[in-house]
C-alpha cells in the first residue's frame, strides 16, 4: 500500500477539452496603483513576483516604487531607487540573484530616455555606474539561462529612432554584439519581447513596431551567437509575452495590433501558433512566468474596456471540479456507513476531508484510495472499487455519533488539474459482509478542479 500523499502524486489526468483562459489571482493586501508599461519579473531565489514603476495614462503619472508579490500578498517594499519612469527593460539575472533594469524615460524630465544599469537584490536597489548601451524606451529583454547573461535588443533610441543593436550584461559590464550568421536579422523595432526558451536554448523575439513597415509580424531567435529567423508570428506590438515552461509554449498575448488594443492569445510550441480563447483586449501590460504556480501571469496595462488596471492573472486551463457515486455500500446495517467529502474537490485545498457518517460509535475506520479503478474486486459479498493494487490507505475512528474524518490535503499542483481518485472507505465490525471483519461504504470518483 502507497501513503496518501504518494496517491495524490499518481492521480492520473483525464482528457481535458478546456481551453486556456486569464483566471485573476486571489490578492491580498493593498495592490499597486493601476499601471501600464512596467514590466513583472520573477525572483526564482526568492519566490517573489517583483515589479517597479510604470505609468497611469490619466493624469500621466509615473512612479517609483518596487512592489513584491508572494504569491498571495502584495507588499510595497521600497519607495526610492531607479528615478520614477516607465517603458524601462528588466529581467531577472538568476545566476546573480538580481532584478536587472535599464533605461526608460520620464515625462518630468522632458521625455528624457535614461542609459542607467540598476540592479535590485531583494532588500534595495543599486545603481551600476558602467557605460554601456544608449539611453533608450521600450527595450526587449531576457536572461539567457544557458550562457547566464542578460540579452537587450532594440528600443526606441535617444533621438527617437528606432535601434536594432543586441546588448548582453554579465553582471559586471555591457557588451555590444554582433550578428555572427549571414541570413539576416530583425528590422529596427521597438516594443517587441523577448522570451528565453528553454528547448531552443535561446530568446524568441516576437513583434514590435518600427516607423517604415509598422506593427511586426514575425518572430527571430538568438542563440548568443546570431539571429535565427523562426518564420511568421503575431503581429502585435507593446504586447506580453513569456515561455510557459510547464506546457513547453511561449504564450504571446494582447498588444496593439495596428488598430486597436488586440484581445489575442497565441501560444507557439515550436512549429505551429496555436489560438486562445480571446480576453479583454490589453496592452502595455506584462507576462511572466511563475515556477510556483506552474503558470504565465499577467499584470497591469491598459484594458479596452477599463483603463489602466494592476489586475493580476493566470493562464489555466480551468476543469470543473466533481463528486459522483462509482459504487455501492455493503453492509449489515440499515443504512450503511456513507461517504462524502467535507468540501469541494479544487487544487490547494488544504482543508479537503474524506466524512464517514453511520460508522456507529468508536470503531475503526479505514479509507482506501486510488488514482484507478479496480477490475469488480470482491471480498465477501462487496465489492471493492478502487484499485488495491495501486492505492493507499488512511486510517481513523469514528466518533460518538458514528461520524469519522479523514483528512486529505489537496497540493496546488497544475499536474493535478482535472485528475481522479478513487474512495471508498471500510469500517471494521466483526460479523460484516466484508469478509467478515467489516462493512463496505458507497465510492466515490473525485475531480480535481479549479
Amino acid at each position: 500500500m502507497l501513503r496518501p500523499s504518494i496517491a495524490i502524486a499518481l492521480l492520473t489526468a483525464l482528457p481535458l477539452a478546456a481551453q486556456m483562459t486569464w483566471v485573476p489571482e486571489p490578492v491580498t493586501g493593498s495592490p499597486p496603483n493601476p499601471r501600464a508599461q512596467v514590466v513583472a519579473v520573477q525572483d526564482t531565489l526568492r519566490q517573489r513576483l517583483v515589479v517597479f514603476g510604470g505609468l497611469q495614462l490619466v493624469p500621466g503619472t509615473q512612479f517609483q516604487d518596487t512592489w513584491e508579490w508572494d504569491g498571495t500578498r502584495w507588499r510595497r517594499v521600497a519607495t526610492t531607487g531607479p528615478t520614477l519612469r516607465s517603458a524601462y527593460a528588466a529581467a531577472f539575472d538568476a545566476a546573480r540573484g538580481r532584478v536587472v533594469l535599464f533605461g526608460g524615460f520620464s515625462s518630468a524630465l522632458s521625455g528624457q530616455r535614461f542609459a542607467d544599469t540598476w540592479e535590485w537584490d531583494g532588500a534595495s536597489w543599486q545603481q551600476r555606474n558602467v557605460t554601456g548601451p544608449p539611453g533608450r524606451t521600450a527595450a526587449a529583454m531576457a536572461y539567457d539561462a544557458r550562457r547566464q547573461r542578460i540579452v537587450m535588443f532594440g528600443g526606441t533610441g535617444a533621438a527617437g529612432a528606432n535601434l536594432d543593436d543586441v546588448w548582453e550584461w554579465d553582471g559586471t559590464s555591457w557588451t555590444q554584439r554582433t550578428n555572427g550568421y549571414a541570413n539576416g536579422a530583425p528590422v529596427a523595432r521597438t516594443s517587441a519581447t523577448l522570451s528565453w526558451a528553454p528547448p531552443l536554448g535561446g530568446c524568441v523575439l516576437v513583434g514590435g513596431s518600427s516607423p517604415a513597415r509598422g506593427v511586426r509580424g514575425d518572430a527571430w531567435l538568438w542563440d548568443g551567437i546570431g539571429w535565427r529567423s523562426l518564420g511568421f508570428g503575431p503581429a502585435v506590438m507593446d504586447h506580453g509575452a513569456a515561455w510557459d515552461e510547464a506546457r513547453g509554449r511561449l504564450v504571446v498575448h494582447g498588444g496593439y495590433d495596428g488598430r486597436d488594443e488586440s484581445p489575442e492569445t497565441w501560444e507557439w510550441d515550436g512549429s505551429t501558433w496555436l489560438p486562445q480563447p480571446p480576453a479583454l483586449p490589453v496592452a502595455g501590460h506584462t507576462l511572466v512566468y511563475d515556477p510556483r504556480l506552474g503558470r504565465v501571469l499577467r499584470f497591469g496595462g491598459f484594458q479596452n474596456p477599463g483603463g489602466v488596471v494592476s489586475d493580476l492573472s493566470g493562464l489555466r486551463q480551468t476543469v470543473a471540479d466533481q463528486v459522483v457515486t462509482a459504487g455501492a455500500a455493503c453492509s449489515a446495517s440499515n443504512p450503511p456507513p456513507n461517504l462524502a467529502t467535507t468540501s469541494r474537490p479544487l487544487l490547494g485545498a488544504s482543508g479537503f476531508a474524506l466524512l464517514v457518517t453511520r460508522a456507529g460509535p468508536l470503531l475503526p475506520v479505514i479509507a482506501v484510495l486510488s488514482p484507478s479503478q479496480g477490475n469488480g474486486q470482491v471480498f465477501g459479498s462487496c465489492t471493492v472499487v478502487p484499485d488495491l493494487a495501486n492505492a493507499a490507505l488512511l486510517f481513523g475512528l469514528s466518533d460518538l455519533s458514528g461520524s469519522a474524518a479523514l483528512a486529505l490535503p489537496i497540493p496546488f499542483d497544475a499536474a493535478l488539474r482535472g485528475a481522479t481518485l478513487f474512495h471508498q472507505t471500510v469500517v471494521l465490525v466483526p460479523g460484516g459482509p466484508l469478509n467478515g471483519v467489516g462493512a463496505l461504504s458507497n465510492a466515490l470518483a473525485t475531480t480535481l478542479g479549479d
